[in-house]
């Protein structure tokens, strides 16, 4: 079954709400073809992580992660943890 698509506003203009994983903005599938001669940046940096204050974990890496980062729960039904890396 899909999942409806809402709106939200930002800045006073509507948006569409995504689905998509932490830190993709818009996933393309890969083809050999249109990719070919292409491949990774090297040393891209983390400016994609610019507007994230909390990253999910799993429970494996609780431990570690503790060490460095304060640990909360998302406020969702699920209630996963999170790493707090910024205010």
């Amino acid at each position: 079954m899909a999942k409806k698509k809402e709106t939200q506003k930002k800045n006073g203009e509507e948006q569409a709400e995504t689905n998509f994983p932490l830190f993709y903005e818009n996933p393309t599938p890969l083809n050999a073809t249109q990719f070919e001669g292409k491949s990774l940046k090297k040393d891209f940096g983390q400016k994609f992580a610019k507007g994230t204050n909390a990253v999910p974990i799993n429970m494996i890496e609780m431990p570690q992660v503790s060490n460095y980062y304060p640990i909360a729960f998302s406020a969702d039904e699920s209630a996963s943890p999170v790493a707090i890396v910024g205010l």
